[in-house]
């Protein structure tokens, strides 16, 4: 009877020990299953709870406090549960930079309405931890602990194996441990605070460095380009590029607007693809950006006066480029904020007191936030033209059975962007000067577009919805008589494989801008121009080719 006790008494208490552990392994639990990756999932477990058992054999005569250390970092790994909640993937940089980019209020109002759910779920968690602590005796006996330690052991050495194969072992145990809570953490969080550290010495980093431009054929009269930079827009949701529902009424009448229709992003992330816009760096060497300038300074040492005109909160990566304009005009709104909200038509005021700037050549480049979700604060309730919509209150985000509501909404902002992109060119058209204006998202967005049940745009793996964005471009009467020849450019590269990544040179070149570290071939205002080949870096800093992101039904 004494023996039956102790055999149950002692698996009790490897069965609690295991429950802590579980929770420990939460994250990983929860984006393994939502992203049905069974064999990831069991392989995770058992490295993860190997990992924790290893001190067992230390901790067997102090088995309270061991069940407290682990209770510690089970507390911890609710927190870290919640980005593959809301955004679909564990913590990463980007999510770091969303964190570090957010206010009080704006993280306040986003988890508002899980803020019970959150407390119960810290509540019953704390209850359980009391009640295994309670229950479990002081000590193990080193027999027991040791046969697990062995286990662990030998779990941990061959998990790289069955994950990667026998080459680089050491390289593929580094990986495996950074993969999972809470290792990946201190991953992710050195290269955060090295980027953080990079944006501070960006200033002293690119002083002394210089694009020499020259601009051969200038123009008598007065110049102004505008490169506009949307935000979570997706091609196919725009009229003008053959969506069902008429999201471009205005823009449609543009006479001078062109439509690439096959265009590419170079980043899933606003923090990976604005820098791989502004900057002559690619995919391939995304940090080349924190070393250069951006095509505001080349314009700056043209002898244009330079502005950055925004409503977004541009992070690390994008505010070290802003700082290069001469003027920032900054209506900064949260992603996720009702509080602070600013339209896009409130930077048209902006724009119009910035066009009085009549003495100067003008390079403007305006960021909004376009159609990042909340869709339904992106614009007023004038626009509220496709129902059923929600008004103006935040829906909870990853619901599937909320996605007619969502895709209405996404609409309703387009709608708007197409309504603000329009009357920028009006203002600029009014000046009657060379000008253009350059459109294009900085990434997509997912709508639970098929059965994988994405949304949004915070997957590491971009998928073709993010990849695929609208490209327009608007010449003025006065740009298209003095520069025939890029206008026969631009209308011959219509249909051309393009990247966002071709917007520097592609603006340089328009302006007639000439440098020596200039890659005409990599602008499609020339005839040279040559097809892309897409490269987009994802939000795990991997590289992604375009025509491998086709998904096909399972």
């Amino acid at each position: 009877m004494n023996m039956r006790s102790e055999k149950i008494k002692r698996m009790f208490i490897i069965i609690a020990i295991v429950v802590l552990l579980l929770f420990i392994c939460l994250p990983a639990i929860v984006f393994y299953t939502i992203t049905h990756q069974p064999w990831k999932l069991v392989a995770g477990l058992l490295f993860i709870i190997s990992l924790f058992l290893l001190p067992l054999l230390l901790f067997r005569k102090h088995l309270k406090l061991y069940a407290w250390l682990l209770a510690i970092f089970g507390f911890f790994s609710l927190l870290a549960t919640i980005p593959v909640f809301y955004f679909g993937i564990p913590l990463n940089t980007e999510i770091m930079q969303l964190i570090y980019n957010t206010s009080y209020a704006e993280a306040s109002e986003l988890f508002d309405g899980y803020l019970w759910q959150i407390g119960m779920a810290i509540i019953v968690y704390w209850l359980i931890v009391i009640f295994i602590i309670k229950i479990i005796p002081h000590r193990i006996s080193k027999t027991v602990s040791l046969i697990m330690t062995l286990i662990c052991i030998t779990i941990i050495l061959i998990t790289p194996i069955f994950s990667f194969g026998f080459r680089n072992y050491s390289i593929n145990f580094r990986n495996t441990l950074f993969r999972y809570y809470p290792f990946y953490i201190e991953y992710y969080g050195k290269q955060f605070y090295e980027e953080i550290k990079l944006a501070d010495k960006h200033p002293q980093l690119v002083k002394n460095f210089h694009f020499y431009p020259e601009q051969k054929n200038k123009p008598s009269v007065r110049q102004i380009y505008v490169l506009f930079i949307g935000e979570s827009s997706r091609y196919n949701h725009w009229g003008i590029n053959g969506y069902s529902r008429n999201t471009s009424p205005l823009l449609d009448k543009e006479a001078n607007l062109i439509s690439f229709k096959n265009v590419c992003t170079a980043g899933g992330m606003t923090e990976l693809s604005v820098p791989l816009m502004l900057t002559q760096a690619k995919p391939k060497n995304y940090s080349k950006h924190i070393n250069e300038k951006s095509v505001i300074a080349l314009f700056n040492e043209a002898g244009f006066h330079t502005y950055w005109i925004s409503d977004q909160v541009d992070g690390i990566n994008v505010m070290m480029h802003a700082k290069e304009a001469d003027s920032l005009i900054l209506l900064q709104s949260g992603y996720n904020s009702t509080i602070h909200v600013h339209y896009g038509m409130e930077l048209m005021d902006d724009l119009k007191n910035v066009l009085k700037d009549d003495k100067n050549n003008l390079f403007i480049v305006i960021h909004t936030l376009g159609s990042h979700f909340a869709y339904n604060y992106r614009y007023p309730e004038s626009f509220d033209r496709f129902r059923p919509s929600d008004g103006k209150f935040v829906l909870q985000p990853n619901k599937k059975t909320l996605k007619q509501i969502y895709i209405n909404e996404y609409d309703n902002s387009i709608l708007y962007d197409n309504a603000v992109i329009d009357s920028a060119i009006h203002l600029i058209k009014n000046e009657n000067t060379v000008s253009f204006l350059y459109y294009l998202s900085d990434h997509g967005e997912n709508l639970y577009d098929d059965n994988r049940n994405l949304f949004q745009h915070e997957p590491v793996k971009p998928s073709t919805y993010i990849a695929h964005i609208p490209l327009f471009i608007w010449t003025s009467d006065s740009f298209n008589k003095f520069f025939p020849h890029k206008i026969h450019a631009l209308r011959s590269h219509v249909g051309s494989r393009i990247s966002s990544d071709n917007t520097f040179n592609t603006i340089a070149n328009m302006a007639d801008l000439q440098f020596p570290s200039q890659d005409t071939t990599q602008s499609f205002a020339n005839m040279a121009f040559k097809d892309t080949v897409r490269i987009i870096l994802g939000g795990d800093h991997k590289l992604y080719r375009y025509k491998e992101l086709v998904y096909r039904e399972r």
